[in-house]
């Protein structure tokens, strides 16, 4: 079993810095990656906003003229728009679907409008679900809600814990030299006092 007491003191104070090293790089990586996460999401959602805003724009006049066709050719934009988006939707006034849109190869995705009311933008684990209302001269038409796959975020995060690994080898290593150069003035004091010390003991 690991037991510190019989470590000497040069190597106890080379692993206390090591130690103290890794600690700081780790807390300093887990803001970056929270932080570089978080500047993602507020950028994919005020995208997907814009976009929907786009879309309840275009689909005021479907809306009035109940022409469902016509807003189904504005949400089939989305395949070329942004192909990122698996499913969108316009309800009408009373929350009945109008038109639909579905990726290819997606699954049929049905909005819960009730769970979405009062928030713009919702993320799960995969996804990021955008709501936004359609109106005209300050009348509600309905609503645009949008359901967008965040296999980006996926890939940022899978190449920020690489980038992490690498890291933390590299600075395990940087931190051991220097560990190893300047423990000898660390340490000189420390071992001479502890000399007199067995000395006076004796």
């Amino acid at each position: 079993m690991f037991n510190l007491r019989h470590i000497t003191i040069k190597k106890k104070l080379v692993l206390m810095q090591v130690f103290t090293s890794v600690i700081v790089l780790g807390l300093c990586f887990i803001v970056f990656v929270i932080t570089h996460i978080n500047d993602y999401k507020e950028r994919k959602a005020q995208s997907m906003l814009s976009l929907s805003q786009v879309i309840a724009t275009n689909s005021i006049s479907a809306i009035q003229f109940e022409d469902a066709d016509a807003a189904k050719r504005i949400l089939a934009d989305l395949r070329e728009v942004s192909p990122d988006v698996l499913n969108a939707a316009i309800l009408d006034q009373q929350n009945t679907l109008f038109a639909e849109y579905k990726k290819d190869g997606a699954d049929t995705f049905m909005f819960d409008i009730h769970a979405l009311v009062g928030h713009q933008a919702t993320y799960t684990s995969d996804n990021l679900f955008i709501c936004n209302k359609i109106t005209d001269n300050n009348d509600t038409l309905g609503t645009i809600c949008i359901r967008t796959e965040l296999a980006e975020l996926k890939n940022i995060k899978n190449k920020q814990y690489d980038i992490a690994a690498v890291i933390l080898v590299i600075g395990v290593g940087l931190a051991f030299l220097i560990a190893l150069l300047v423990q000898p003035y660390i340490s000189r004091r420390l071992l001479h006092l502890v000399g007199v010390m067995r000395q006076v003991g004796k």
